[in-house]
């Protein structure tokens, strides 16, 4: 992993970048300067006959050492950007070893090639024994650096039966990262948005045009036969990942049935509650109009109270029907001010106006002396925050304020919030609490952008 200097900075030297490193990175590093510096080292060994010194070279007999460091780096610290130089080392030492032990016997076989004048014959015969005998040389190599197999029908089959037990794209990708780290003999990272710590190889499986496709990334240095087993094992991955956005769209769509189906059932229930609490309501109020003004009055008081509560609860249980139109929120006409951009929304301007009314209502109830409508686009969607400086939501109840029954203030119903997450829902929004620097409460609509 190559770190990029800052603008402006010095460049780290190559010790400090060293020591900088941690855990595997540095064990990384470590091994491919340790092959390195023994290579130079044994290099030095052609020096002794060029400045015609009196000793052996001794120096070049540790030259074959050079690739088992390095192979034993990618073995053991999977350092695999470092395969194509260990594959690339080991095929040219076994191909120079090779030819020059098929040069020794033809020469020695072959009393031709000992003649003065015959040199350019043995220069050939080690050149044609390079050609006949590179493609081997790298083979072994490749074999040697980092073995492979081939995948067989049995492979695929228990990868298959393996990823068949996850019903989540969460469980999937960690137990297909335990199945190609295991098949691959290294750490493999696999998600939809996979990072790669310290240059591990990624299968980047990413959802386009309806469908799933997975990358390989990281895998250049990887051998022929390592790549091909990831390339199948992307394939089985692929498959998968389609079963399970099946799964996962089934549960959406029973869970969408249970909704309705519960919220069909709240209706028929709020309707039956409502004409039987309304029919002893007007009976209350007709048996206390010869009362005490003072008891009129509090009679009267909990009757509109219940009244409310009748007609917020039918409210929530009908299902909800918008016309959305591009609309200005600037132009809907809050009661309170608003600071827009100029985007506009795709909202029912009446059911609209309905929940930015009952949202700056609720924050001056409660004690609000400022309320504010900003308005901010973003693409595809704009956010309406609707800002104010009360009292704020209280901590036990932040994390359900919108479901029924939870209230804010005395004398609510509990379903003013409810309401205007069900009208979001119909708009294909949505609303959250959140926070704003310099205000105590924020509640944020998310709509369709207007084109």
């Amino acid at each position: 992993m190559v770190a990029r200097r800052a603008r402006g900075g010095s460049h780290p030297g190559p010790l400090r970048a060293l020591l900088r490193r941690h855990g595997l990175e540095r064990r990384q590093v470590a091994t491919v300067a340790a092959s390195s510096a023994w290579g130079l080292a044994c290099m030095t060994g052609y020096a002794i006959p060029a400045l015609d010194l009196p000793f052996y070279p001794w120096p070049l007999l540790g030259l074959p050492l050079y690739p088992v460091i390095l192979v034993y780096g990618v073995l053991r610290y999977q350092v695999l950007v470092a395969n194509a130089w260990a594959r690339r080392a080991l095929a040219w030492t076994l191909l120079v070893g090779a030819a020059g032990l098929l040069a020794t016997v033809v020469g020695a076989a072959v009393p031709l090639l000992r003649l003065p004048g015959t040199e350019w014959l043995s220069g050939m015969a080690a050149a044609v024994a390079v050609l006949v005998l590179g493609g081997p040389a790298r083979r072994l190599a490749e074999r040697v650096v980092y073995p492979g197999r081939t995948v067989s029908a049995e492979d695929l089959k228990r990868w298959r039966q393996n990823l068949l037990a996850t019903d989540t794209r969460q469980a999937l990708w960690m137990r297909a990262a335990d199945l190609i780290s295991q098949s691959v003999n290294m750490p493999v990272v696999v998600g939809d948005a996979a990072d790669s710590p310290a240059g591990l190889p990624v299968l980047r499986c990413l959802h386009r045009d309806g469908g799933w496709t997975c990358c390989l990334e990281g895998w250049d240095a990887a051998p022929p036969g390592i790549r091909r087993l990831a390339g199948f094992f992307a394939d089985v991955l692929v498959e998968q990942a389609a079963r399970v956005d099946g799964i996962e769209a089934s549960r959406a769509a029973e869970r969408e049935r249970q909704h309705r189906d519960r919220l069909a059932e709240l209706g028929a229930l709020a309707a039956t509650v409502a004409h039987d609490v309304r029919n002893p309501l007007n009976t209350i109020s007709m048996a206390v109009a010869l009362a005490d003004a003072d008891i009129r009055r509090e009679v009267g008081d909990q009757v509109r109270r219940v009244s409310r509560l009748a007609d917020d609860l039918l409210d929530y249980a009908r299902p909800w029907k918008v016309e959305p139109v591009p609309l200005d929120v600037a132009a809907v006409g809050a009661a309170a001010p608003v600071r827009s951009d100029g985007s506009r929304v795709l909202a029912d301007p009446r059911q609209f106006r309905r929940v930015l009314d009952n949202l700056v209502e609720n924050a001056r109830l409660a004690g609000a002396l400022t309320v504010e409508i900003e308005v901010e686009g973003g693409g595809s969607v704009v956010c309406v925050h609707v800002l104010d400086d009360g009292p704020g939501i209280p901590v036990e109840i932040r994390g359900r304020v919108f479901q029924p029954f939870v209230s804010r203030r005395v004398g609510g119903t509990g379903l003013g919030l409810a309401i205007v997450a069900r009208i979001m829902e119909a708009h294909r929004g949505a609303v959250t609490l959140g926070e704003r620097p310099g205000w105590t409460t924020c509640f944020t609509l998310t709509l369709p952008a207007a084109a």
